[in-house]
């Protein structure tokens, strides 16, 4: 017994199940056993605590199955051990408030032997007697701790925080964890269901770290660590829940019958699921229930509130655009495949590669030139902004190079392929910015460039003066009854969705190659809206998928570049030599 108790004192996952309460669904008391996802979350935390380092832990969830619950756990017992100040916040103030309630109840369920008693709880207030306090905030009622040192930090539904006229959601969450004191003896927790590649939580997720500890993740996740932000990921697919199956649902066992109807009437993303992770009839019965009883036959909504994985559910907010399995393998593939990174310069009458570091480079390379190959640029530039004005967040010139496809002698066909690109985000004046487009265009055989120029005649006119070869675009004048012919490609609602169609047909059927992790990143945030527009989620960039649409449409026009010959020219006074 003493064992126990010791070992609950520093376990939260021992305290919990048995010493610990919960107030459950049906408003009941009763004694918890952990889930899968509620084990790796403490999993996580004692890992930090026997290594010295301060827990941080964000947990992407399906909806319920007790992740709000057992990071309100780990706080309380948290704050029982060391003495903090805490906050509990979430989304909205009923949240917030059901949040710090929990906490509540969590002293007052508590059958451990703590040695003290905590006082009653305030509305906003609860001591639990060793000196420990937690505070209860609310995301969309902001409230300022600056000057405030917190030790912990629990932040609930995330992603769902809504920015108000007084505080961004990011300047709230950032302003809890500046207060967040550095220190092993703090908590900082943060977990939510997902919603949308985009936010606060969304980026905190992409920048944290998958457990060293453990390789559950490598399952379900393709996604590399982030930069280290000392964040530590946490995360359960559906479908690892023993309660996710029908026969729990309904209480008997499935009929073969019903098995081999399931078995036999498969959709793609099943037997995805059923290949990944050996989803079975019970399980996937489930799913198809969740769908048409808790989704209303949503199946974005569904992949989000009960993700496979980490990576696709961020893609079912604002429809996306383009094929997400697609795009996923894009993303996989630009995180895995190495460029080489310099820049271009002028050696006599050549243009010659010349290798640098990142940050020294203009130029990104997957593919040197080939003779024989066909290339062409595509430009989408950027709007007008002064160069004083512009931002980390400023629109940007997206200049790419594509290679058509093409044939070997062996019969093997390699599909169109991006293979350079000006360094991404290129934010130069439009003089410059032409100037290594030229060079880019000479280095592939003084490739055809096809510019955009609903906001680019300032850069047309730059390269029409360095005689790079322009791409020409034909249309029907209605008001002549002709065709006409203009330099640049004008983008309007008809070619605009026209390019937009092709690209995602190309994506689909994995009929271009792609490798940049910028135009990979932009093609997750590419949305469908409510009002059936396509383009950029709220605050994210699509310069780099206008770039592309307008690349790969216009591939037919690519030109071949042809290997270099020098002449053996005679001196031009030669004939007047002779005479003489």
């Amino acid at each position: 017994m003493n064992d126990l108790l010791e070992l609950a004192q520093w376990h939260p996952g021992v305290w919990i199940e048995n010493y610990g309460k919960i107030i459950d669904k049906f408003r009941q008391e009763r004694r918890p056993v952990l889930n899968i996802f509620q084990a790796r979350v403490v999993a996580a935390y004692l890992w930090c605590i026997a290594n010295g380092i301060a827990p941080r832990i964000i947990g992407l969830k399906p909806r319920q199955v007790g992740g709000t619950t057992i990071f309100a756990a780990v706080s309380y017992h948290h704050a029982r051990n060391f003495n903090c100040l805490g906050v509990t916040i979430a989304d909205t103030f009923k949240k917030s408030n059901n949040l710090y309630r929990m906490v509540c109840d969590f002293g007052r369920l508590d059958d451990y032997p703590w040695g003290y008693v905590p006082k009653k709880p305030t509305q906003t207030e609860f001591r639990l007697g060793n000196g420990s306090v937690f505070e209860k905030r609310s995301a969309d009622v902001p409230m300022g701790t600056r000057g405030d040192t917190i030790q912990v930090a629990d932040m609930s539904e995330v992603s769902y925080w809504k920015s108000t006229t007084v505080k961004s959601a990011e300047e709230v969450a950032t302003s809890i964890l500046n207060a967040l004191a550095d220190h092993p003896a703090t908590f900082g927790g943060m977990e939510s269901t997902p919603n949308g590649a985009m936010g606060f939580y969304y980026d905190s997720w992409g920048t944290a770290r998958w457990p060293d500890f453990d390789d559950y993740w490598a399952q379900y996740s393709t996604q590399p660590d982030g930069e280290g932000s000392g964040w530590i990921r946490v995360f359960a697919g559906w479908f690892e829940f023993p309660e996710h199956r029908e026969s729990v649902r309904r209480g008997r066992p499935l009929t073969q019958a019903e098995v081999e109807f399931v078995m036999g009437s498969l959709t793609e993303k099943e037997a995805s699921g059923v290949a990944r992770f050996g989803w079975d009839a019970d399980q996937i019965l489930w799913w198809r229930w969740i769908l048409k009883n808790k989704c209303l036959n949503d199946e974005d909504r569904r992949d989000e509130e009960y993700p496979t994985d980490p990576e696709t559910c961020f893609l079912s907010s604002g429809r996306p655009r383009f094929d997400t399995t697609a795009v996923t393998e894009i993303v996989t593939r630009s995180k895995s495949d190495r460029y080489e990174t310099g820049l271009l310069a002028v050696q006599g009458s050549r243009v010659a590669w010349q290798a640098t570091g990142k940050n020294e480079a203009w130029l990104w390379v997957w593919e040197r030139p080939r003779v024989g190959c066909r290339y062409l640029i595509s430009i989408d530039t950027m709007r007008g902004e002064s160069e004083t004005a512009r931002t980390a967040d400023s629109d940007c010139h997206s200049i790419l190079l594509w290679r058509a496809a093409y044939r070997t002698n062996e019969g093997v066909i390699h599909a169109p392929r991006l293979v350079a690109r000006i360094a991404a985000p290129c934010r130069l004046d439009n003089k410059p910015a032409a100037l290594q487009v030229d060079l880019l265009s000479k280095w592939y055989g003084r490739c055809i460039v096809a510019i955009e120029i609903n906001n680019g005649i300032g850069m047309l006119k730059e390269l029409r003066d360095l005689q790079v070869p322009l791409y020409r675009m034909t249309s029907w004048d209605k008001k002549e009854q002709k065709s006409i012919t203009t330099l640049g490609w004008e983008t309007n609602q008809d070619t605009r969705e026209m390019i937009i169609s092709e690209l995602a047909t190309r994506i689909r059927e994995q009929s271009v190659d792609i490798s940049c992790p910028h135009l990979a990143s932009q093609l997750q945030t590419f949305i469908i809206t409510n009002k059936g527009r396509a383009e950029a989620m709220s605050s994210k960039h699509d310069d780099d998928v206008l770039s592309a649409a307008i690349g790969v449409f216009n591939l037919e026009s690519a030109t071949e570049y042809a290997e270099a010959t020098v002449e053996d020219r005679l001196p031009e006074d030669w004939d007047r030599w002779r005479a003489t």
